[in-house]
This record gives C-alpha cells, sequence and structure tokens, in this order.
C-alpha cells in the first residue's frame, strides 16, 4: 500500500474546529479568546526550536481563534422577546434562501429577515425567520432577493436538547422564529438583474427536465428533486421512502451530484478538444454555474470546493490528494460560516467522504492485491472474458468496501439526526448508486440537446432518466414492504452517538496514517466494533 499523504491543513482544520465545538460547551467572548490565541502566537514564535511546545501552543490558539469566530456568528436573541406567546402578525421579509414551492400544500417556505414591522412590534426587526406561506401564485415564486408581505402566526424557535433535527438546522442557521400558518400578501421587491437571470434559468431548466413526460407524476417528482435538490418536490410519502431506506442523500446536490456533473464536463470539454490547460479553469466555471442554478445549497458548495482543490493542486503541481483537497474545503467552509459544523449536512457529508478516504479506498486496494484474477496469467493472454471478469471484480470489490464506509459513519449520523437506522443501507446503495449516476447523466445529457435545440434526443433522455428512476421508486417500494428492514428510535443515545462518531474516525485516521499495515482480521474487526457497539447502545 502506498505511503499516505501529508495533510498539512489538518493542523489548522482540527483546532480550528475544535474550537467552533467549544462554544456548546462553554462561551467566551471575542476579545478574550483572541487575546488568549495571540499569547498562544506569541509561545509559538518564542519556542520555535522545541517542537512539542510549539504544535501545543499553535494548537491552542487555533481553538481559541475558533472559538471566538464562532461566538460571534450565533444570533443574538431578545430573551423578553422569546417569552411572548405566538401572536399573529403582518411582516415585511427579505427573502435570503427559498426552499421551493409545495404543490400538495401550495405554499412557499425558506429562511428571511424582517425588514419592516408595524410600530408595536418594532423590536423583531431584523430578525431572521423561517417562513412557510400559503400562495396561489405558482408563476413568479419568491427566491432570494425578494421582499414580500406576508400575514402569519410568528412564534419563537422551540429550544431544549430534544428538538426535530429541522429545528435543530434552523437554529444554527441563526433563525429565532417560526413565521407559519398565513398567506403571502404580496411581493413588495424584485431581486438583482443576476438573480432575475438566475431565476429565469432556474425555470427554464425546469421546464427542459420536464418536456414530454407527466409533471405531477412521483417519478417526475423524484426526477426534479434529484436534479435540482428540490426535497419539497417530494411528497410526505415519498420523503418517508427514501429516508428509511438511506437513500435522501439522493436529493440533496452534494458530492454524488457534483462529481458525476463535472465527469461529464471533463469528457465533453475533452471531446471537443479544449487544450487540457483551460480544461480544470472552463470546467470550475460550469460547475459552478450548475452550483447557482441548482439553489447554492452548502451541501453543493462543498463538493464544489472539493473539486476545485482537486483540479487546482493538480494544476500547480502540488499534492492533489482528495484528502487534502477534503481538509482545505472544510477549512473554508468553516472560515465562512463556522455554525455550519453544528450542521447535519455538514458532519455528514464530510465524515462520509474522510471514512472512504481512509478505511474504504485503501480496504478496497488491499483486497484487490490480495485476491485479484487470474494472477498467474500474464495479462497479454487475457481474452475479452478475463478483462470482463477482472473489471467486474474491481468494480464491486471497491463498490462494497467503499459503501461499507459511508455506511458506518452516514447510519450513526442519521440515527442521531433522523431517528432511522436503514439495515440494508449498504446493498441498497450499492445497487441503486449506479442507477442513480445514470440518471443523472441522462438529465444532464437532456440539458445540453435543449440548450443545442434537439428537443427529441432531450425528450429521449428524459425519458430514460425517467425510466432510470421508476426503478429505484419501484425496487424501495418492494422493500418497504418488509417493514423490519429499518430501526427507527424516538429517543437516540446522542451523546454517545457524537462520541461514537468521533471515535470511528480517529481510528480509521490512525489505521490511515499506518497504512493500515496489519492482518485483514484486524483491520475489518475494530471498525466494524466501534459501528457495532455504537448502534446497540444507540438503541
Amino acid at each position: 500500500m502506498p505511503r499516505p499523504v501529508r495533510v498539512p491543513a489538518l493542523w489548522i482544520l482540527i483546532p480550528f474546529a475544535t474550537g467552533i465545538a467549544s462554544t456548546q460547551l462553554f462561551a467566551i467572548p471575542l476579545i478574550p479568546s483572541l487575546s488568549a490565541a495571540f499569547l498562544g502566537l506569541l509561545i509559538c514564535v518564542r519556542s520555535a526550536s522545541r517542537p512539542v511546545l510549539w504544535k501545543l501552543a499553535a494548537c491552542l490558539s487555533g481553538i481559541f481563534i475558533g472559538h471566538g469566530f464562532a461566538f460571534t456568528h450565533f444570533p443574538s436573541v431578545k430573551t423578553e422577546l422569546r417569552a411572548l406567546p405566538p401572536r399573529e402578525a403582518n411582516f415585511t421579509l427579505e427573502i435570503e434562501r427559498a426552499f421551493g414551492y409545495n404543490p400538495e400544500y401550495q405554499s412557499v417556505s425558506g429562511l428571511a429577515t424582517i425588514i419592516e414591522t408595524p410600530t408595536h412590534l418594532a423590536p423583531y426587526k431584523n430578525a431572521k425567520v423561517y417562513y412557510s406561506l400559503d400562495t396561489h401564485e405558482t408563476e413568479d415564486l419568491p427566491i432570494a432577493g425578494y421582499s414580500l408581505e406576508a400575514k402569519a402566526v410568528l412564534r419563537p424557535l422551540p429550544r431544549g436538547e430534544r428538538i426535530q433535527a429541522f429545528h435543530h438546522y434552523l437554529h444554527f442557521r441563526g433563525v429565532s422564529y417560526l413565521f407559519t400558518g398565513g398567506e403571502h400578501l404580496a411581493t413588495t421587491a424584485y431581486p438583482s438583474t443576476p438573480l432575475s437571470i438566475i431565476q429565469k434559468s432556474r425555470n427554464w431548466i425546469r421546464e427542459a427536465l420536464l418536456n414530454n413526460i407527466l409533471p405531477h407524476s412521483p417519478y417526475s417528482r423524484a426526477y426534479l428533486g434529484m436534479m435540482l435538490g428540490l426535497k419539497s418536490e417530494l411528497t410526505p410519502e415519498q420523503k418517508d421512502l427514501f429516508l428509511k431506506n438511506g437513500t435522501m442523500h439522493l436529493f440533496a446536490i452534494s458530492g454524488l451530484h457534483i462529481g458525476v456533473i463535472a465527469a461529464c464536463i471533463h469528457y465533453l470539454l475533452t471531446v471537443c478538444r479544449i487544450p487540457r490547460k483551460s480544461i480544470p479553469f472552463l470546467s470550475l466555471a460550469l460547475i459552478l454555474a450548475f452550483v447557482l442554478l441548482t439553489g447554492g445549497m452548502a451541501s453543493a458548495w462543498r463538493a464544489f470546493l472539493m473539486i476545485a482543490c482537486l483540479y487546482l493542486g493538480s494544476l500547480y503541481k502540488r499534492q492533489s490528494s482528495p484528502l487534502n483537497a477534503l481538509a482545505v474545503s472544510a477549512l473554508i467552509c468553516l472560515a465562512i460560516d463556522p455554525l455550519q459544523l453544528f450542521l447535519a449536512s455538514f458532519q455528514m457529508s464530510y465524515a462520509t467522504v474522510a471514512a472512504i478516504l481512509l478505511f474504504g479506498v485503501p480496504l478496497a486496494d488491499r483486497f484487490q492485491d490480495k485476491w485479484a484474477p487470474f494472477k498467474k496469467l500474464p495479462r497479454p493472454a487475457w481474452t475479452p472474458f478475463h478483462e470482463i471478469v477482472y473489471k467486474t471484480v474491481r468494480f464491486v470489490t471497491s463498490g462494497l468496501w467503499v459503501s461499507i464506509a459511508a455506511f458506518m459513519t452516514s447510519s450513526l449520523f442519521g440515527i442521531l439526526y433522523f431517528n432511522t437506522f436503514p439495515i440494508l443501507g449498504i446493498l441498497i446503495n450499492l445497487a441503486l448508486l449506479p442507477i442513480a449516476s445514470f440518471a443523472i447523466v441522462a438529465g444532464f445529457c437532456s440539458l445540453i440537446c435543449a440548450f443545442l435545440f434537439l428537443t427529441p434526443v432531450a425528450y429521449l433522455f428524459n425519458n430514460a432518466a425517467i425510466f432510470l428512476i421508476s426503478l429505484i421508486h419501484k425496487a424501495l417500494e418492494t422493500l418497504a414492504e418488509y417493514p423490519h428492514l429499518s430501526l427507527t428510535t424516538q429517543d437516540p443515545n446522542q451523546k454517545f452517538l457524537i462520541f461514537t462518531s468521533i471515535a470511528l474516525l480517529a481510528f480509521l485516521a490512525f489505521g490511515y496514517s499506518r497504512r493500515w499495515a496489519i492482518g485483514l482480521p484486524s483491520l475489518i474487526v475494530p471498525p466494524l466494533a466501534i459501528f457495532a457497539i455504537g448502534i446497540a447502545l444507540a438503541y
């Protein structure tokens, strides 16, 4: 097994993330935190010849910087306002993020800031809210940059240790209140020209994806959800179906989507004979356009940053290791918004990719080296049959161990935030991820053909994607007939699950740093044992 690459960004990322996490245990204001960080950096300079003291002081400085930085990002909520009962109010909101239109309830939802209030409700001005409003205007749905007038019920966001995963998300997005159960009265201001162009482009993409297919069928909803990351397109029954089988990640624009789109763009540019040195820049520009057109979700930005780090690392002849790219992208995300560390999507995406790179890929390589078929037969003597068997074995082996690594971490976080453990999640994802990838490729090809006015070909790709999604849907519906294939709990041991997740990742990092230079049983059993103990005690 090759020597593990060095990941110097971890020396900054781990202390910085630890400092952010420490805000949940104690709160030190900004000035004392920065003073402690400055003192630590001073010790670093004075102890350059003493490696142990230098590293300790540098780590402590990173912790205090992370703590102070995160402390400034927590929303300030007036205690006297939280004590007030729910009330109906008329506010003007400025939209920061729109989750989309729910056709079942004819409602729009998202995050917004209150910019105008009645005189007696002036203290609520500038408060950040989650809104969910009835609307009958589906032609001009509000997006980021819109201002709208609405009348609804305002109430404080629930707090406490046992809160819903969505409320947990809202809290760390800076939301203080819920503004729901009302009506969108009027749009008072429209977004700037760039945002308007993005909205028109999204509408065009939506229409292109719905060409020649039934717009309100469950498969069409899943298609839009998969290509545009619009979970609001899914019915409650669909959400429950995908969640219980561990496949809800297919409807968040994340590593799978960005990776497939990046591969398609790279192949397309290569076929068009674009100069090799220009491909990274053009690819990143097109991927960035896709991220913006799909709503600029945090998971999409994280995947984009990782691909950008990989591209730029190889372009400037630096280490283009995926682990380096992962660490740098995480550091950039936390520097932009440190409270992302507490979000389920951030934790699941980075923990899952880290487990794949630390454990899944090395283990797959180990197995392929040890049990490669036809090892005693010279490669030039292989027939097409030998090639097919060899590539099939490599594909299945890689997919299996990558799925095992992803399943271990994602399952722990799935129980923590969604109270669900899909027992057959490994096998389901191993079987369905290739189908989902082909569906995304078909959707991408449909958009390219629609842009080139090749409408009949676009219809063909749309129907191909719908067919693949129907296969996924029917497979999951068949599995849903067996109720014991997933476990649910209403009160998981949250602190233990967090500790188990950290312990699992720490062991995987330790094993990777030692090049997994141990026997296969010793290599496989400890992480699986940590995972099994975590699952058992979580229930």
